[in-house]
């Protein structure tokens, strides 16, 4: 919870520079460590990284005099790119850099990769524009080893060293040959298995992936470690995929580098009154000490955890119709597929609707289709089973798309990512609602299951949080030049986060945080929801910690 505090502030600052919140993510800093150089503000701010080099008289920073904030080296001997479209207003970086890096696979010597095509690539230098876009500039870097990937072929299979509890991101840098780089992307799904369980079971999590002509972070898959052991991480691109992908490296980050990992709130600056808190532990005692309701709230609350989109999916934030005027999306990427309108979908088969409204205890069904008598659960959804029949267009949590073959147009549809950005939002609203609930309100018999439902859609919300990115959003991925013709997971990368309210709200929440705080701590039943799913939770102040 107190990591998520920190890093809405972090990504508030990406999108909006206000000074204010500058100044507070200074002050959640930790002290600096003997022998490293960061940059103001310690730990939390990251180390001091050189500039990315250069080798055609550019400034050192700036490859193919490109635009705004200089670029960095993220690691020694890294070639991997990393870009915002914030750089032409402020120095935003990475969350991923050689402070947060445990491990970097490089070619050849990857385990458990199954290609054999190693050779070498020199990667093209591009001018990024402030806006939207690059140029060729007609240089190219030294060449580094590749190895090439093709459809069906595994990346890396291997284990981790011993991980302490926590998040971390498995990434693959690679990049497509230049005349593979369309505007209209063909498809790359990539897949990642782990045995994040806490009984060490697999997961197995797909994502449609972006890609350009140089080496960028394409695919970053995360995962929670429940307990402190070693974890099998495996990658590869599914055999659906359509194209060929050159890969440089691999890294392993730790998503927590430069946070203190504890509980570190320990009151709320603007609380619920007293009578407010004395009803609510009114309520607990009496759910507690009956049977029947308490089976009933356990029921609704796995219900509610289970309820939020998993780890490592796409949403549809961008190619919905409603944002269709953006520009590059229509032009581009029709939103239907195979000659049929979104508008015809929906009047011969119906408008897929959310399977539950954002305040409901019951989130077992994701979305349902009246018309067709239709639903997609949760189950389905995690198991990435296509839309049942008779609906024809089977999106398995990641889109469909059939390219025209020029290179530039194509239909791509997406139902199931619509609703997924809809569940996100919702978690969010939820617990928003009854933050900003007057005192009537939280004090109505009517409300206060609402309450404790509340608290934990925002704790399984922040739970999820760092792996939320604006890169998952599929119109950064279908289209190289996307919303607003910029190259959203790459060249001008959006750390934008979609996924909230409007980016001059954002703050909000941790007020909503603070409102809330006193019910959290207040609630045992919460923590026996959470510790089912993440066991080292044992307090109320572990669920601040988490």
């Amino acid at each position: 919870m107190d990591f998520w505090r920190k890093k809405i502030v972090g990504r508030v600052t990406e999108a909006t520079h206000y000074l204010a919140f500058i100044m507070f993510l200074l002050t959640l800093s930790v002290n600096l460590s003997a022998g490293d150089k960061y940059e103001v503000g310690g730990p939390l701010a990251g180390v001091y990284l050189p500039p990315y080099p250069t080798y055609f008289g550019e400034p050192a920073g700036k490859p193919g005099n490109s635009y705004g904030a200089p670029e960095l080296q993220l690691y020694p001997g890294s070639v991997e790119n990393w870009r915002a479209y914030w750089f032409k207003y402020l120095p935003v970086r990475s969350v991923f850099d050689r402070q947060s890096q445990l491990k970097n696979w490089v070619t050849p010597n990857i385990p458990g990769c199954s290609s054999k095509k190693i050779s070498k690539f020199a990667q093209p230098v591009y001018q990024a524009h402030h806006h939207a876009g690059a140029t060729f500039t007609g240089h190219r870097e030294p060449p580094v080893d590749i190895v090439e990937i093709a459809p069906g072929d595994t990346i890396i299979d291997t284990s981790t060293d011993v991980l302490p509890i926590g998040m971390y991101c498995v990434r693959v840098i690679a990049a497509v040959r230049m005349k593979d780089n369309t505007n209209y992307r063909k498809d790359l799904i990539g897949v990642f298995t782990v045995d994040d369980g806490n009984d060490d079971s697999l997961s197995m999590y797909k994502m449609r992936i972006p890609y350009v002509d140089q080496f960028y972070s394409i695919m970053e898959f995360y995962f929670h470690a429940t307990s402190k052991r070693s974890y099998k991480i495996k990658i590869s691109v599914a055999s659906e995929s359509k194209i060929n992908i050159l890969v440089h490296n691999v890294s392993l980050d730790d998503v927590f580098t430069g946070f203190v990992r504890r509980s570190i709130k320990k009151s709320s600056v603007k609380p619920v009154s007293a009578k407010v808190l004395a009803n609510y532990k009114k309520w607990l005692a009496e759910t507690a000490a009956d049977p029947a309701k308490l089976a009933a709230l356990e029921k609704s609350d796995e219900s509610v955890w289970n309820g939020f989109p998993r780890l490592n999916t796409n949403y549809n934030w961008n190619m919905r119709p409603r944002m269709q005027p953006f520009p590059g999306l229509n032009k581009h990427a029709r939103y239907g597929f195979d000659g049929m309108t979104h508008t015809q979908i929906l009047e011969k088969y119906g408008r897929w609707k959310a399977g539950a409204t954002y305040n409901a205890a019951n989130n077992d069904v994701l979305m349902t289709l009246n018309k067709l008598k239709l639903s997609y659960t949760m189950e389905e959804f995690y198991k990435y089973a296509p839309l049942p029949d008779p609906y024809p267009f089977k999106d398995a949590g990641y889109g469909i798309s059939k390219p025209d073959g020029d290179g530039e147009h194509g239909w791509f549809f997406a139902p199931v990512g619509a609703r997924v950005l809809e569940r996100i939002t919702g978690y969010q609203n939820a617990f928003s609602k009854v933050a900003n609930f007057p005192e009537k309100d939280l004090l109505s018999q009517k409300n206060i299951k609402g309450i404790h439902c509340a608290l934990l859609k925002m704790i399984r919300f922040a739970y999820s949080y760092p792996a939320l990115d604006a890169k998952q959003d599929l119109a950064a991925i279908i289209l190289m030049n996307g919303p607003f013709g910029r190259q959203s997971s790459t060249r001008q990368r959006m750390t934008t986060p979609w996924f909230l309210s409007w980016y001059t709200q954002y703050g909000e929440q941790l007020m909503e945080y603070d409102r809330l705080y006193e019910l959290i701590m207040a609630d045992p039943l919460l923590v026996k929801a959470v510790s089912k799913h993440v066991p080292w939770v044992k307090s109320s102040n572990d669920i601040i910690k988490l």
